[in-house]
């Protein structure tokens, strides 16, 4: 037996003697807690452990504070004992749910204060936190489905795999139906929360990692993980008896992001409430070699590197909820946002006439996008304290002709276009930056056409095609429905196209380069902008950043069609050739070539040259990698109905 002792690594040392003490927990006396101080520094704790598990390892060394039970050996017994008093103490403070055959353990973390990465003081008031991170049975308990891309239906610990491929707004949703079903209030920890839980709370040593300064020790990361997530709980805990603080999957936080929140400043019970989509993660992922005691991502998406772990408490709130509008006065086809303040951060919003308004909720932006004349109510709901308050809406006509189109339940507007004639190409407030595709410019006459408002999403995708083509492991995986698609071809364009004309039986198409920038430069009501819909870029386009970019977020040009300038490029229906000098009336393009035409500029090559309305490239329709194609999308152009005239 001596000898199978000796096979074992550290951590199973440790992974092994908690499970003892977790079957075989007794009761231990004043005595043996005197003795279980190894290492004489008045305090029982997993130093202590290592101390006794080397004495173990040398073998030929008797020592006779290691030798916690006085039997003359220092075996596991003694670990065990240790361990006991270790468990002993923190058990009172472990608290066990069940729900849905599934169970699982918070930790309470008694309050202190610490020193953050990002503050010199934080003061924290106690809470409780999951004993690990959740797990995808407990995730199918409460939600009734698995959204995880490493499944561990098939694989051993299955179940005990961490939940991944959930979005923040996921995890508040399964939050809310735990909540439901247990009638206790979960939430996400603060970063402030997690950061003091992952560093061991009052009981912290000080380590690199969340219980080790060895993060093999601990964490699942690029170089031990094989490129998975693990079960929950195989290697050793951190202080609190907390599991894979750092590394396995990425844990979201309460907090939204921002770089200088924290400052300088002595803070209490500190919560950043998001202001643009984002949101806090922590401690690192199987994939990152820079897991860590600290924040690590900032996007709320879902990826297959990014899960959750449970809080309990009453983080410290204004609860008055208020708004930045109580009325608003819109016209049809314009879009307004609504800013909340105060509350919890967790809100929901809803809205008594789906017909009128379409609703976008992120954090504390509430977007209204007006779809069709009539009046509606909406009402935003602070989850957590209860608080209420509404806005007020009115839809006018709009000034501009317009359709609307509902598929699945996206709905999207088409606007006309009256024909007319204008210069095509590299116009006088376009010559400091055109380039020679661009000239020379010639006279063009296009006739009248619907052109999609805004760029296809992905909402409009899903509903058509049935999924997201924008692969899980770029950071736009999974974004809002209102957010423009990317990542598809000049074929994969046809194909939407296509079955869109067969669930609506009207003809749409991708636009001809012609109409594009007809219709960008705000056709017949064109002001002569550099860009669509201003000279100043910022007013009119998303050119610069690296989230995916959501549809009406600027100001809309002549016609109000949303960002023709910057978000995403936009395939049109052409093949990309040189231009001539003879006027043409409904151009279509050269009758072949290897390369389709792409228009307006894109937030992701941060350039503002390619945002004018001018700017023409060409791009191979049906590239063997999708990296090519992005970040291009589609604005969508529809055949004048004539068949009522």
């Amino acid at each position: 037996m001596e000898k199978r002792f000796y096979t074992f690594s550290r951590a199973s040392w440790l992974l092994l003697c908690f499970i003892l003490v977790v079957f075989a927990a007794r009761a231990q006396n004043e005595e043996t807690y005197q003795n279980g101080d190894v290492n004489c520094d008045n305090e029982v704790n997993i130093a202590d452990v290592n101390t006794v598990i080397d004495f173990i390892f040398d073998g030929n060394t008797y020592n006779a504070a290691a030798d916690v039970n006085h039997d003359g050996e220092i075996n596991i017994a003694d670990v065990n004992a240790i361990i006991g008093l270790i468990f002993d103490e923190y058990a009172r403070h472990i608290e066990r749910f069940t729900v849905g055959g599934v169970s699982f353990s918070m930790v309470e973390v008694e309050g202190g204060t610490f020193m953050s990465k990002h503050s010199p003081q934080v003061t924290l008031s106690p809470f409780a936190i999951g004993r690990t991170e959740v797990t995808q049975a407990l995730w199918v308990a409460v939600m009734g489905s698995n959204p995880s891309y490493h499944d561990g239906v098939s694989r051993p610990g299955g179940p005990d795999y961490p939940v991944e491929m959930v979005s923040w707004d996921d995890c508040q949703e399964f939050i809310a139906k735990l909540n439901e079903m247990t009638g206790r209030t979960f939430r996400l920890p603060s970063e402030a929360e997690w950061e003091f839980a992952a560093r061991g709370g009052n009981y912290s040593h000080g380590y690199m990692y969340a219980g080790s300064d060895d993060k093999d020790e601990v964490a699942w990361h690029r170089n031990n993980s094989g490129h998975t997530t693990h079960p929950v709980a195989e290697l050793i805990p951190n202080e609190l008896g907390l599991y894979d603080m750092c590394g396995n999957v990425d844990e979201f936080c309460l907090d939204g992001y921002s770089g200088d929140y924290y400052c300088n400043n002595p803070l209490t019970n500190p919560i950043m409430q998001s202001t643009d989509g984002e949101h806090v993660s922590c401690g690192g992922h199987y994939m990152t070699i820079a897991v860590s005691i600290g924040r690590y991502g900032s996007s709320s998406t879902a990826i297959p590197a990014k899960g959750l772990r449970l809080a309990m408490g009453e983080p410290v709130y204004d609860t008055t909820l208020s708004l930045s509008k109580y009325e608003v006065e819109t016209n049809d086809g314009l879009c307004d946002e609504v800013t909340i303040a105060g509350g919890s951060g967790l809100y929901q919003v809803d809205c008594n006439n789906d017909e009128a308004l379409t609703i976008t909720h992120q954090d504390t932006i509430v977007r209204l996008d007006a779809i069709d004349v009539g009046q509606a109510t909406i009402t935003v709901s602070d989850l957590t304290t209860g608080e209420q308050a509404t806005i007020a809406v009115t839809v006018n006509p709009s000034e501009f002709v317009m359709e609307h189109f509902t598929v699945g339940k996206e709905t999207f507007a088409m606007i006309k276009v009256d024909g007319g004639t204008f210069m095509m190409g590299a116009t006088p407030e376009q010559e400091d930056d055109a380039t020679d595709d661009e000239r020379p410019v010639h006279e063009v006459t296009v006739s009248s056409f619907f052109i999609g408002q805004t760029e296809v999403t992905v909402g409009m995708w899903r509903a058509v095609l049935g999924y997201n083509p924008i692969p899980y492991y770029i950071p736009e995986y999974s974004p809002p429905s209102n957010a423009a698609v990317s990542c598809v071809s000049w074929d994969d364009c046809q194909n939407f196209i296509a079955k869109l004309n067969e669930m609506t039986g009207r003809t749409f198409r991708l636009p001809t380069e012609a109409e594009w920038e007809f219709a960008a430069r705000g056709g017949n009501r064109g002001h002569g902008y550099k860009y669509a819909g201003s000279d100043v870029l910022d007013e009119v386009a998303v050119f610069t950043g690296y989230r995916y970019p959501l549809v009406r977020t600027k100001a809309p040009n002549e016609l109000g069609l949303y960002n023709m300038s910057g978000n995403v490029l936009e395939w049109c229906q052409d093949w990309f050739g040189p231009y001539g000098n003879e006027p043409l009336v409904n151009p279509v393009g050269p009758e072949s070539g290897t390369l389709r035409v792409i228009r307006g500029g894109s937030y992701y090559w941060k350039e503002s040259t390619y945002c004018r309305v001018s700017w023409r490239m060409g791009s191979d329709p049906a590239p063997e990698d999708f990296i090519d194609n992005y970040p291009i999308g589609l604005r969508l152009v529809m055949e004048e109905d004539t068949s009522a005239k």
